[in-house]
C-alpha cells in the first residue's frame, strides 16, 4: 500500500505523542515507603521487576507508622506496614485504600551470646523484656548482665511482639500493654530493624526482636516455646506451620500469637503493602504489576532463602484479588 511522506511523518509523530503521553511500564517510577521488617524481602522483588524491564520501583524503609503518614499525606504512591490499618485510619486515607498481604515473616528473638544456646519459654521472654530475668545465669547461659535493645520507632513489628506478649502474660499486658511504640521497663532503644540489629551485633550480652534475614554474624535466634511446648527456631518451615491454619476469609490478624501446631514457631506476623483505591493515574498498570508480581509464585518461593514466610495459597489469591480494586 502507497503511503505518503507526509502520511508516514504524521503516523511518526502521533507514536511520538502516543509515547510520551503513556509511557511504558518498564520506564515507570513508582515510589513508597514504610515498614523496615519486609525491606530485604522488597529489595530482591523490586530488583528482579527492574531486571524484568518492569517498573523501576522506590522503597524507603522506614517504619509502619511512617508509611502509614506518608500514605494518608499522598507523599508516596504505596505504603507498606506490619499490620493492616485500623478502620478509623483508613478512613482517613480520601483516595480510598486497598490493603494488600504480601509476605509473613517470623519475628526472631535475636541475641550476642558467646557459648549460649539460648531457648526461651514464653514467660521467660516476658520477663526478660520487663527486667524481671536480668542476668544470662537465670536462663542457662553464662552469668552477666542481660542488655536488652527495642525499638525508639512507632514500628509495626513491636505493635506484632507486645500484642502476643499481651496474650501470654498477664504481667506483661498491665505493665507494658500493646503498641507500635510502648515503654519497656528496661533496655536501650534504637531506631528501625537495622538499628536493633547492629546494637545486638556490637554488644556481647545483648538481646532484642528483629527479622530472620538479621540473624546473621554474631546475631543469634533464640528458639521460642510454642503453644504445645515444644522450642522452636523462627524460619520458613515453622512459619508456615504457623499460617496453615488460617482461611482466606480471616486473613487480616494483627499477629498470630501462639498458633497451633506442634513444628509451629509462635511470633509470626504478615506484612502488607497499602494501595489507594482511586487516582493512581498513569502509576495503575505499573502498581498493579508490581503487587501481582510480589504475590506470583515465582516471587513467594524466594521468600525462604531470605528468612521469611511466602503466604499460603488461600491467603495469596485472596490478596491477588485485592489487587484488582486498584483504579485508575
Amino acid at each position: 500500500m502507497f503511503m505518503s511522506k507526509k502520511t508516514v511523518a504524521l503516523g511518526a509523530i502521533a507514536a511520538l505523542a502516543a509515547g510520551a503521553a503513556a509511557p511504558a511500564i518498564a520506564q515507570q517510577q513508582i515510589n513508597g515507603s514504610g515498614a523496615s521488617f519486609p525491606a530485604p524481602m522488597f529489595a530482591t522483588w523490586f530488583d528482579s521487576l527492574r531486571n524484568q524491564d518492569g517498573p523501576n520501583v522506590t522503597y524507603e524503609p522506614v517504619n509502619s507508622a511512617q508509611g502509614i503518614r506518608q500514605l494518608v499525606e499522598l507523599e508516596v504512591d504505596f505504603g507498606a506496614t506490619d499490620r493492616p490499618m485500623a478502620p478509623r485510619t483508613a478512613n482517613l486515607v480520601r483516595r480510598g485504600l486497598v490493603q494488600i498481604p504480601v509476605v509473613a515473616g517470623s519475628i526472631a528473638i535475636g541475641y550476642h551470646k558467646d557459648g549460649c544456646d539460648l531457648k526461651l519459654s514464653q514467660q521467660q521472654l516476658s520477663e526478660v523484656l520487663l527486667g524481671t530475668i536480668s542476668n544470662w545465669k537465670t536462663l542457662g547461659c553464662q552469668e552477666g548482665p542481660i542488655k536488652v535493645s527495642t525499638r525508639s520507632d512507632r514500628s509495626g513489628t513491636t505493635l506484632a511482639l507486645t500484642k502476643s506478649l499481651s496474650d501470654w502474660s498477664p504481667e506483661f499486658r498491665q505493665t507494658v500493654g500493646t503498641g507500635m511504640r510502648v515503654k519497656f521497663p528496661v533496655g536501650t532503644t534504637s531506631s528501625g530493624n537495622e538499628g536493633v540489629r547492629r546494637f545486638i551485633e556490637t554488644t556481647p550480652g545483648s538481646i532484642g526482636y528483629v527479622n530472620v534475614p538479621s540473624i546473621k554474624g554474631k546475631v543469634q535466634a533464640a528458639a521460642l516455646q510454642n503453644s504445645e511446648g515444644n522450642y522452636m527456631l523462627p524460619n520458613s518451615a515453622t512459619g508456615i506451620s504457623a499460617l496453615e491454619g488460617i482461611r482466606a476469609a480471616e486473613y487480616k490478624p494483627l499477629a498470630i500469637s501462639n498458633p497451633p501446631g506442634r513444628d509451629s514457631y509462635p511470633l509470626v506476623a504478615m506484612s502488607w503493602v497499602l494501595a489507594y483505591e482511586n487516582g493512581n493515574g498513569v502509576n495503575t498498570d505499573a502498581l498493579k504489576q508490581t503487587f501481582n508480581y510480589m504475590l506470583s509464585n515465582p516471587a513467594q518461593s524466594q521468600a525462604d532463602n531470605l528468612g521469611y514466610v511466602p503466604l499460603p495459597e488461600s491467603i495469596r489469591k485472596a490478596a491477588l484479588d485485592q489487587v484488582q480494586l486498584i483504579k485508575q
